[in-house]
């Protein structure tokens, strides 16, 4: 937690305890997943977080395996959700804003 300036006292939660997602995304015991258990396992650990950390205002996925899963994790949270994802494309929305046309009458 050090290391990216957040605080130590951080809630963090995890998908170890899983069906899926970390049995295969970390452990690697299988070349196949199955996408529905694996988004069930991130969003039960968002909601695992949330329960524990009532104050929780945001979830951040800090695994880049997480993204396909965040509309699931804001939907069951109702918290906003961010990731590598929206981060960058936060960072390349600055570099090339979008131009809107003037609608002339």
């Amino acid at each position: 937690m050090s290391a990216v300036g957040a605080p130590v006292d951080t809630p963090i939660a995890g998908t170890e305890n899983g069906e899926e997602f970390f049995r295969i995304l970390i452990r690697a015991e299988s070349d196949s997943m199955d996408v529905d258990k694996a988004e069930q396992d991130v969003v039960n650990a968002a909601l695992q977080l949330v329960k524990d950390n009532p104050d929780v205002g945001a979830i951040v996925l800090e695994c880049t395996n997480m993204p396909p899963y965040a509309a699931a994790v804001a939907q069951a949270t109702g918290l906003p959700v961010y990731d590598i994802y929206t981060a960058v494309s936060w960072f390349m929305s600055g570099l090339r804003p979008r131009r809107f046309l003037a609608q002339h009458g």
